[in-house]
């Protein structure tokens, strides 16, 4: 039987095979399978077009959020049965979709926030070779208080105090008043009227009286009271000139 060339590759190929077939079976049995999982929060609810958001954040309690769970096969074959589990928040997640190598599948819940929970979620998978589990972990945070904010309030500087001017007062003349001068008194001098005595006659039934007494007036005061006494002396003086008269008369007759 002659070897032609054809035959040749032929049993090279066979014998090729033969020979890799161990190893193919030896890399089957190394292979095992490797998952990732990663937890993250989002402010608000939504779906899975909101995932994956971070790994903190800040939040008051009974704030909307939404917790995202994010699988990802990061082996080298294929895992199905994907279980997630979140003890924080009550969760299980389970899936029976087959991930490829490189491939993801994502998980969300809406629920409210506590201010300092930490979820801690788990994730295992099945695989022909075996199981593989992950875990990850999100924490939310109470935001910090509101800063009061202390305005200071400018500075004012007075101005300096401004003396107010000063008055001079001036002193009026002192009028100094004259004393009175009292006026002269006026002293009006005593005035003695005559007294004339009629010679007595032989008519021995004629009687004149005799004259009377001087009458002398004392000083008076002055001025005002002057013409007052003239009158009167001058009315005395008549008044004994008629009582003179009268009484020669009577010697007549």
């Amino acid at each position: 039987m002659r070897m032609t060339l054809r035959h040749f590759f032929i049993l090279f190929a066979l014998f090729g095979a033969m020979s890799l077939a161990p190893l193919h079976a030896v890399a089957a049995q190394d292979a095992s399978p490797a998952v990732d999982l990663r937890v993250s929060i989002v402010s608000g609810h939504g779906g899975r077009s909101v995932c994956p958001g971070s790994s903190s954040l800040e939040a008051n309690d009974g704030a909307p959020v939404t917790w995202c769970y994010t699988v990802t096969n990061i082996g080298s074959i294929a895992v199905t049965d994907a279980t997630v589990t979140d003890t924080s928040v009550d969760i299980t997640f389970i899936s029976f979709e087959e991930l490829q190598p490189g491939e993801s599948e994502t998980f969300f819940h809406n629920t409210t926030a506590r201010a300092g929970l930490t979820s801690s979620g788990t994730v295992t998978v099945q695989s022909a070779s075996g199981t593989a589990s992950a875990s990850g972990t999100a924490t939310i945070t109470a935001p910090p208080p509101p800063t009061t904010s202390t305005t200071t309030a400018p500075t004012t500087t007075a101005a300096p105090a401004t003396a107010a001017p000063s008055t001079t007062t001036t002193a009026a003349p002192t009028t100094t008043v004259a004393p009175a001068t009292a006026a002269p008194s006026t002293t009006v001098p005593s005035t003695t009227v005559p007294i004339t005595t009629v010679p007595s006659t032989t008519d021995a039934d004629a009687t004149l009286d005799p004259a009377p007494a001087a009458i002398a007036f004392a000083d008076e005061p002055p001025s005002s009271n002057v013409w007052a006494y003239l009158i009167g002396g001058g009315l005395t003086a008549i008044g004994l000139s008629l009582m003179f008269i009268g009484a020669k008369r009577d010697h007549f007759i």
